[in-house]
């Protein structure tokens, strides 16, 4: 009897230590598994993270090279504009530039014509003057000529 229980002893003992082994076992397994589902979920979160720091970073890189496009363009329009403000003033400069050549040449026209009106008068005033001394030079000599006449007519009478 005292060895039957000693071996009831030794199997239950037996049992035990196989029961303990099998839930330590068990627990092992299930610590693995919990610390593999840790790890994955670490690892998702890992990737998340990672996935939403690309998207923020895409998002940055999108929003800066908008504002440089948006900068660009406001560069090209305000190059635009000036270019424009640049052209309308050299157009005003060379308007003013034609308006002074008309001008100019419009004032040598009426100069060169008042020089002419002078030169055609002065030529009229002389040609009357020198058909008015001519006139006056001819009476002249033509009195010269008469009294000589008569000078003779007196030499002659005195002779």
């Amino acid at each position: 009897a005292m060895a039957q229980r000693a071996q009831e002893l030794r199997e239950e003992r037996r049992r035990a230590a196989e029961v303990e082994d099998r839930l330590r076992r068990e627990k092992a397994k299930v610590e693995e598994e919990q610390r593999h589902r840790q790890e994955e979920e670490a690892e998702s979160r890992r990737r998340r993270k990672a996935e939403e720091e690309r998207i923020k970073h895409e998002e940055q890189e999108r929003e800066e090279e908008e504002r440089r496009r948006e900068a660009a363009e406001e560069e090209r329009k305000r190059a635009e504009e000036e270019e424009r403000r640049v052209r309308e003033k050299e157009e005003q400069e060379l308007e003013r530039l034609r308006r002074e050549k008309k001008e100019s040449e419009r004032r040598r026209a009426e100069e060169r014509q008042q020089v002419a009106e002078r030169s055609r008068q002065n030529f009229e005033r002389n040609r009357t003057h020198r058909a008015v001394a001519s006139n006056s030079l001819l009476r002249w000599n033509g009195d010269a000529d008469s009294s000589m006449m008569s000078g003779n007519g007196i030499k002659q009478q005195l002779l």
